[in-house]
């Protein structure tokens, strides 16, 4: 996507596999980061306490922006007021399409159910 980078891995979600693209993402040699991150299904009794945690280690380094999706995500942004929450996808995939975005590393990671990988071309 230009001088954009994309790191996409839509399949699937838990907190370990977030935090390590997260981390993956943060040694990458460019000028902006922007987390795009989806729901973790199938959590169970944790799937509120694992978003929150999310949060708040998305808060240990600084990003251009923090996109999340999802009803779960609600509990994320709790954790990290600089997030932007939106409730599905296709609220963000609009709030996409009106960015311009330069010389940026973005992750997008979610769960399968959620079909993140559609917003790729939304990247410009």
């Amino acid at each position: 996507q230009g001088s954009n980078i994309v790191l996409l891995d839509a399949y699937n979600a838990n907190l370990e596999s977030i935090k390590g693209a997260i981390l993956a993402l943060n040694v990458m040699p460019t000028t902006h980061r922007v987390l795009i991150l989806g729901d973790m299904a199938e959590l169970g009794k944790e799937t509120e306490e694992a978003h929150r945690a999310l949060g708040r280690f998305t808060t240990r380094a600084v990003y251009k922006a923090i996109l999340l999706c999802g009803p779960h995500m609600m509990a994320a942004q709790e954790t990290n007021s600089s997030a932007l929450h939106f409730l599905n996808k296709e609220d963000l995939g609009v709030y996409l399409a009106q960015q311009k975005f330069s010389n940026t590393a973005f992750l997008i990671k979610g769960s399968r159910f959620l079909q993140l990988e559609t917003l790729v071309a939304l990247i410009h």
